[in-house]
C-alpha cells in the first residue's frame, strides 16, 4: 500500500458525453414519425379499478371520460360497457419521455413528462403540459379536433398546436388470466388531459412577447365549473411546454412551489411552436433538454 503516499494530491476527472438513448428504436412513434414516446415497461401502478383511478387521482370525470373515447374509437356507445367489462383493469405511470428527430434526422435528447397524483409531497399533483397535434388524422383518435373545437373551444392559430395538461398516463388491461387480446386503440397508452384556451399571442403583447393560456372548463360561465378533461393517445403528444402562473395583482401567500401550477388557471408560454420551430431554438441555445 506504499504507493497510496505517492498518489498525487489533485485529481481531475473527465466525464465523457452522455449518449442519447434513442427511444425511435423501441418506443412508441408519432403518426408523422417525428416524436417517439416512450413509457417504461413496468407501470408504478397496475391492477387498479376505475373507481380507484378516480379516487387516487382526484378526477371525478375520470371514468366519463374514458367512456367517450371509446365510444369516438367504436363509434358505437353500445360497445363501451362491454369492452370496459372485459378490459376492467387500469394500470398508470407516473411519467414517460418525448424524443424528437430534426429535419436533419439528428435524435435529440429526451424531456420527461410528469404526471403526479397527489401525494403529502404534492397535495394537488404534479402535472407538466405538452403541445399536442390535435390534427384528427389519428386513426386511434378519430374527429380529435372537433373535440377541441367543440367543447373546449379552443382556436388554432397558424403554426400553435393545442396546448394541454397531462393528469394520467394510464392503459386499460384486461384481469389476470384473461386471453383478451386489448383492440388496438386501447394497445398503447393513453392520456388523460385538461386542455389550456390560447387567450393571447406574442404580437397582442409586444413588452413580453409570450403567450398567454387560460384552463379550460366544461362550462365557463358557470361559477365553480369544472375543469374540461379529454382522453387521447400518448402519440398525439409533440413535446413538453414549461407554463409560468400569472400571479395577478398580488401573490397568494399560501401558494408553494408545489402547488402553483394547480392553483392558478392563466399562465405565460414561450415555446408554442410546431417541431420545426423548436428544433431551431435548440440548435441555437445548444440542444438543451429536461433530464
Amino acid at each position: 500500500m506504499g504507493w497510496v503516499s505517492h498518489a498525487p494530491s489533485e485529481q481531475h476527472r473527465f466525464n465523457a458525453p452522455r449518449p442519447i438513448h434513442n427511444h425511435f428504436a423501441n418506443g412508441f412513434i408519432s403518426d408523422g414519425a417525428e416524436v417517439a414516446l416512450s413509457v417504461t415497461v413496468a407501470p408504478d401502478r397496475s391492477r387498479l379499478s376505475l373507481v380507484e383511478t378516480i379516487g387516487m387521482y382526484a378526477l371525478p370525470d375520470f371514468a366519463t371520460k374514458v367512456q367517450e373515447y371509446i365510444a369516438r374509437c367504436t363509434g358505437d356507445a353500445n360497445s363501451v360497457n362491454p369492452i370496459l367489462q372485459r378490459f376492467s383493469n387500469v394500470k398508470v405511470w407516473y411519467k414517460f419521455r418525448v424524443q424528437q428527430c430534426s429535419t436533419s434526422s439528428t435524435i435529440l435528447p429526451s424531456q420527461a413528462v410528469q404526471a403526479l397524483p397527489p401525494s403529502p409531497s404534492f397535495p394537488l399533483g404534479h402535472c407538466d403540459a405538452v403541445l399536442l397535434n390535435t390534427d384528427g388524422q389519428s386513426e386511434h383518435n378519430p374527429q380529435c379536433t372537433i373535440l377541441f373545437v367543440c367543447c373546449v373551444k379552443l382556436t388554432l392559430i397558424m403554426d400553435v398546436d393545442s396546448v394541454a395538461q397531462v393528469r394520467v398516463i394510464f392503459q386499460l388491461t384486461p384481469p389476470a388470466r384473461s386471453k383478451d387480446k386489448l383492440p388496438d386503440f386501447l394497445a398503447l397508452p393513453l392520456l388523460y388531459i385538461q386542455p389550456f384556451d390560447i387567450t393571447a399571442t406574442p404580437d397582442d403583447q409586444p413588452h413580453t412577447r409570450l403567450w398567454m393560456l387560460k384552463r379550460s372548463f366544461s362550462e365557463p360561465r358557470r361559477p365553480g365549473s369544472a375543469r374540461a378533461g379529454l382522453v387521447i393517445p400518448l402519440t398525439e403528444v409533440t413535446q413538453p411546454v414549461d407554463l409560468v402562473p400569472i400571479f395577478g395583482a398580488s401573490v397568494d401567500r399560501t401558494v408553494t412551489a408545489a402547488t402553483s401550477q394547480e392553483v392558478y388557471d392563466e399562465f405565460f408560454s414561450q415555446l408554442l411552436y410546431r417541431q420545426g420551430v423548436f428544433q431551431c431554438s435548440l440548435r441555437a441555445h445548444g440542444c438543451g433538454g429536461r433530464v
